[in-house]
């Protein structure tokens, strides 16, 4: 049986519909069941910060950055630890969990699902210059457990160094839910211990007229991404 596909998308924002109407499609032609997960945003995220003692105090660190969380990414970091929650607590041996723009590409055979934690999505448009690199927020599977990992793991991080796109030097402590990256790298780190890259199942599906719901700042595109896991099957 395929896992059931819970996509995070909003319901009020244009742009986040514009995407999903082309997304949502692409998954349910290969007869996956697409739950619609309300996303976290800006005017909701202050219930879900004060319920799991998320703290944003650290900067967002990024190779050449070192600013401030914006609300979105607050957000979005939200949206994705609500998700990890509710697979940890369901039913489900596991779920996929997809943003609005991860556009399914091939089918995800049952038996392909050997792994507790898959990345399935890659940039389709070159937006750091180096195309094909996963977008591990975009679209993946995760198992009940490995949900929970990441939600026990997040409760003792203190810091994170990321480097030429891995995430190294971990330190943990007692105190709970500090992330100082996105989710992504995160996602990313546990695949890397963990899971298994499948990333030519899914892209991201980016029009530049529309935009994005997530912002970056313009301090967000010069990343160095030399490192970073080339896709795999």
């Amino acid at each position: 049986m395929k896992p059931k596909v819970r996509m995070i998308s909003i319901s009020e924002n244009p742009t986040s519909q514009y995407y999903k109407s082309i997304t949502k499609p692409s998954w349910e032609k290969f007869g996956f069941e697409v739950q619609d997960f309300e996303a976290i945003t800006p005017k909701t995220m202050d219930q879900y910060i004060e319920k799991y003692n998320f703290d944003f105090s650290l900067n967002f660190l990024v190779p050449k950055v070192n600013r401030s969380y914006y609300d979105t990414e607050k957000a979005i970091w939200l949206s994705h630890y609500q998700n990890w929650v509710e697979i940890a607590n369901g039913d489900d041996e596991g779920a996929i969990v997809i943003e609005h723009d991860a556009e399914l590409l091939e089918d995800i055979n049952p038996s392909e699902i050997d792994s507790e934690l898959i990345l399935f999505c890659r940039w389709k448009m070159v937006f750091y210059s180096m195309p094909g690199f996963a977008a591990a927020g975009s679209a993946y599977y995760i198992s009940k457990r490995m949900a929970q990992k990441l939600i026990d793991d997040l409760y003792r991080l203190k810091y994170i160094e990321v480097h030429a796109g891995d995430v190294i030097n971990i330190e943990f402590t007692d105190e709970k839910n500090m992330p100082n990256y996105q989710p992504d790298w995160w996602i990313l780190h546990h695949t890397n211990l963990y899971g298994k890259y499948m990333t030519r199942k899914a892209s991201i599906v980016f029009d530049r007229s529309i935009g994005s719901t997530i912002e970056h700042g313009n301090e967000y595109v010069p990343i160095d991404l030399s490192g970073l896991r080339r896709e795999e099957i």
